[in-house]
Formats: C-alpha cells, structure tokens, sequence
C-alpha cells in the first residue's frame, strides 16, 4: 500500500498552519506526525481516513514545524511521506512618527499667511510572512486672511492748482478740449550734412514724414525761411491703423538760405507717432545780402 504523497505545509495565519496531502488509497484512518521547535519530539495526531487536510493551531510565533502523514489500510499502516516544514513567521511592527506642531507665518503688508503641516505613519496590514507599511504627510495651506493685489496702476498729472489727471492713451484730449502738439526743428541751412552748400540758397521740395500708423490723424507741416516768423503749410490726412512704419511727403516750392521745419498736429480725437522727418532740397545758387 503507497503512502499519501504530495504533503505541503503552509503559515496561513498567526499561530496557524495548514497542512494538506493526497490520498492516493482507501484508508480507514489517518495518522499526521508534528514537531516544531517548541515542541521538538514528534507527537501524533489521528484523523479520519479521508481527510486531507489539517490546521495546526499550536505554533508560536516564528517558529519552525516539520509534519509527515500515514494511512491505515487492510493490510496495515503504510509508511510515512516525505516530510514538508513551515515557519510560521510574524512581525508586528509599532511605528510612531513625532511631529512637532509649527505654524510658518509670512506677513505681506496687513495680511497673514499661516502654514500648516501634519504628518501620520500608519501601518496598513499585518501578516505572519512580513509587514507593509505606508507613511503618508499631509501638507496644505490655511489663508487666514487676504487682499488682492492690485495690478492696474496708472500714471498721474498734477497741474498748478492742484488738479490731478490721468495720463493714459485712453485720454486724447483734455476733457474733451484740443490739445495742440507742435515740434519745431532748429534753424539750419544743411551745412552740417552738405558743408559746401553753406551760405548759398536752397530750394526746399518737400518734406517726408516717418510716423507709425496707429489710426488716421492729420498733420500740418511747414516750412519757414525768416526763423520762424512766417510760415508756407501744407495740411494732410495720414493713416488708416495699420500699425506699420510709413511716410508721406508733404510738397514745397520754398526757396531761402535757412530753413526751420514744423510738424503740428491738434486733436481731442487722434492718436499718433511721428518717428523721424527728411528734408527734400537742391542748391539753388549763390545767396546775396541785399539792403
């Protein structure tokens, strides 16, 4: 008669092992050997001759037990199986995790800030083959109290009886009331750019106007050969918003030894930029004093 075959042994729970086998023949009672190391000598447990299964409920903690199993038949006991071992390990584990309690306080002008942080260990399962455990910090933000900070500031003018104004693009007049522009160049009869035609007449063509083309604005620019006691103007309608560099001649037939250019421009309606300005001029002959 075989022997039952295919012992396993295993730690199931604190305390506790499982055995288990196969019956390979009919047998009419069963007979499991156990030792372990705090009780080393083998000692028997009887069981029906068709179980297959035992629980050793008598094992200490960490400790190591053998078993083997024999059936009883018509022609007596078999003999014994292989022996199968277990360990039953177990660790409880107590973790503790200090936190010392600080509150960090950060002052922006009559406003606080406090911060909070908190931490707990928490050990999320027990099992007699070893521990897991999770250790989780919480963190967060507490606002005590709070202001917006403002971001739209603005640029102010003061005039002398004490008025306070906005300077802004969104004000393009003052109160609705024209504000003139006026640029004025020096006098000058070129020599800085052409030496030789210094103290000779000029003829002044036109003048070409650089701007950046925010929206349609109207110039007036003149010409004047006497420092600026008379003027020749010509008026023109620039722009259409484009937002791009551009120019425009505005057309002269002056002719002087000195020149001064104006650029005017007077609206409570228009914005505008002017970037530069050309002075289109040949010579026009000697210059003589009369009178």
């Amino acid at each position: 008669m075989g022997a039952p075959s295919g012992i396993v042994a295993a730690s199931t729970a604190r305390y506790t092992a499982t055995v288990s086998w196969t019956n390979d023949e009919l047998y009419t009672e069963i007979e499991l050997a156990v030792s372990s190391d705090a009780q080393p000598s083998w000692h028997i447990e009887s069981l029906g001759g068709t179980d297959e299964e035992w629980y050793d409920t008598g094992l200490d903690d960490n400790d190591e037990a053998h078993y083997k199993v024999r059936g009883y038949a018509v022609s007596g006991w078999t003999a014994w199986s292989e022996e199968a071992d277990v360990t039953a390990w177990y660790s409880l584990d107590t973790n503790t995790t200090a936190v010392v309690g600080k509150d960090f306080a950060t002052s922006y002008g009559d406003d606080t800030v406090i911060e909070y942080a908190k931490g707990t260990e928490v050990l999320t399962s027990q099992s007699v083959m070893g521990t897991t455990d999770t250790n989780t910090a919480a963190v967060w933000d507490y606002n005590e109290s709070s202001q917006t900070i403002k971001t739209n500031f603005a640029y102010y003018l003061c005039t002398s009886n004490g008025g306070v104004y906005e300077y802004s693009k969104s004000y393009k007049g003052d109160a609705g009331h024209i504000i003139t522009c006026v640029y004025e160049s020096k006098d000058t009869d070129f020599g800085d750019q052409n030496p030789r035609l210094t103290d000779r007449n000029k003829t002044v063509w036109g003048n070409k106007l650089h701007y950046e083309d925010l929206e349609e604005a109207t110039f007036t620019v003149g010409i004047s050969t006497d420092g600026g006691a008379t003027w020749t103007t010509v008026n023109k309608t620039v722009g259409s918003g484009t937002e791009r560099a551009a120019s425009k001649t505005f057309h002269f037939h002056k002719t002087g030894q000195r020149f001064k250019s104006r650029i005017q421009h007077g609206s409570a309606t228009e914005t505008f930029k002017i970037t530069g300005q050309e002075i289109e001029y040949e010579d026009a002959g000697e210059h003589w004093d009369v009178g």
